[in-house]
């Protein structure tokens, strides 16, 4: 946002505004974007109760798994999620996309060393 001015004039939302169609049908995150991830999370110890205590998307299927749950869903919420996913440390491993695989495995290397450096 640029040059944001304060007026006097309420913003009101188009009667056609759906939230759910800017997040690909998750609830996971509020930030708008337009790609979609297919993500897919084996869930273990704290993981799982954060993952079944809700909705979290339109498509939110949840199986289990030896000793924990197989948390799959979409959303448009790519860092959300990938921070929830680091925020439950060993108890959260992601599986899909290849893309959060990486980069969760780049952060858990990062935070492996002793100077934060890769």
């Amino acid at each position: 946002m640029k040059n944001a001015v304060l007026t006097k004039e309420p913003f009101v939302l188009p009667n056609n505004f759906e939230y759910k169609n800017s997040t690909g049908g998750s609830y996971f995150g509020v930030f708008a974007a337009e790609k979609k991830f297919k993500f897919e999370i084996d869930c273990y110890e704290e993981a799982v109760f954060y993952a079944i205590e809700r909705q979290w998307a339109d498509d939110q299927k949840i199986t289990e798994i030896d000793g924990g749950i197989k948390f799959k869903f979409t959303s448009t919420q790519y860092f959300k999620v990938l921070q929830w996913v680091l925020s439950c440390g060993c108890n959260a491993i992601p599986r899909a996309p290849q893309e959060l695989v990486d980069d969760w495995k780049r952060h858990v290397k990062k935070m492996g060393s002793e100077d934060g450096k890769r």
